[in-house]
């Protein structure tokens, strides 16, 4: 690992395997829709920064969208309140010269009546997450003593923007916190994972997001559950709904497959499903039914008759003879 960034960071704390395979071996895998998502959110914010013409551009997709469009008018409104007259810098990449790391910073600037730093990154996730845990977290706290350390200020602030959720979360970080992260947390975790080699892989809830599963060594079968707090547990809510919800999609998609060419077959399973009819019984059968077992027809309640369609609905006739028993004592207590 050459230079250390919050993306290495957080890739070796959620496993060493795919660590490896991202950062020594060198193996590359397509951005999934999220991430491509992120990518394009991002570049979109920096052309309002720079006040480039964003019309027809084919990197942002989803332009124009209803959520494109409320997350356009809330970053453009961050900007207009930070003010132009600040030194904004967008898209900067920040590197060390004390230690081997470096970030790129979406939007920060100096408030210099104040000496503070600020720093505005964008989070397109639905989940806000708590000061105490960005407090914990490598990107909040590397930006920061990055931009602390290029220019000198007393303390850094990180804001964290939600467009789609129309929030920001901010915490502040003082310039002896910073240092102190920096001697005690990131150079030791630097020089760990340089001098590691046990690159065994750790087992969590994002192991169904890896993109290289296909080739964990534990195998995808292999790969168990564990939730060590409640941020993961909220994770791992946040992808059930998303797969439950895909599940649900692909469901529907494989029944009209089905209707129209019939079972669908790999290997020793198949895929295959019949409409169930639902089989009802007409009122005037019901009631010769209840004539024939002399069952006055005014005594013929609603749930009488709904235990009685059951009943008749599968020709049970030992069954049919214990609810008229089960009517006629109830009729008989009530008459007394």
């Amino acid at each position: 690992m050459k230079q250390a960034s919050q993306s290495k960071l957080n890739c070796y704390d959620q496993c060493p395997e795919l660590f490896h395979k991202r950062y020594i071996d060198g193996l590359k895998a397509e951005w999934g829709e999220l991430a491509q998502m992120g990518i394009d959110c991002h570049k979109y914010c920096h052309f309002l920064m720079t006040g480039a013409d964003i019309i027809g551009n084919p990197l942002i997709k989803w332009h124009g969208d209803a959520l494109g469009n409320m997350a356009h008018r809330y970053i453009y409104g961050v900007i207009e309140a930070i003010g132009h007259n600040l030194g904004l810098e967008s898209e900067q990449e920040y590197t060390s010269e004390i230690g081997d790391y470096h970030g790129i910073l979406d939007i920060c600037y100096i408030r210099k009546e104040d000496d503070e730093g600020h720093i505005h990154d964008w989070k397109f996730s639905r989940r806000i997450r708590s000061i105490s845990e960005l407090m914990q977290e490598w990107q909040p706290n590397l930006y920061c003593l990055l931009y602390m350390e290029k220019h000198n200020v007393s303390k850094v602030a990180w804001h964290e923007e939600y467009p789609l959720l129309k929030a920001c979360q901010t915490v502040y970080f003082k310039k002896r916190e910073l240092i102190e992260f920096r001697e005690n947390r990131l150079l030791p975790q630097i020089e760990h994972i340089r001098e590691n080699t046990d690159w065994r892989p750790r087992q969590s809830h994002k192991c169904s997001w890896c993109e290289f599963a296909h080739m964990c060594s534990l195998g995808d079968s292999n790969v168990s559950l564990m939730l060590n707090n409640m941020k993961e547990a909220e994770e791992c809510f946040v992808e059930f709904q998303r797969l439950n919800a895909r599940r649900k999609q692909m469901s529907d998609v494989l029944k009209s497959f089905v209707e129209q060419y019939g079972t669908i077959k790999t290997g020793s399973a198949s895929y295959g499903y019949s409409v169930s009819e639902d089989v009802t019984i007409d009122d005037e059968v019901l009631l010769a039914e209840a004539e024939k077992r002399e069952i006055p027809l005014n005594r013929l309640f609603k749930a009488d008759r709904r235990k009685m369609q059951n009943t008749l609905r599968f020709n049970h006739a030992d069954l049919l003879d214990k609810v008229t028993r089960s009517i006629w004592k109830t009729r008989i207590q009530e008459s007394k």
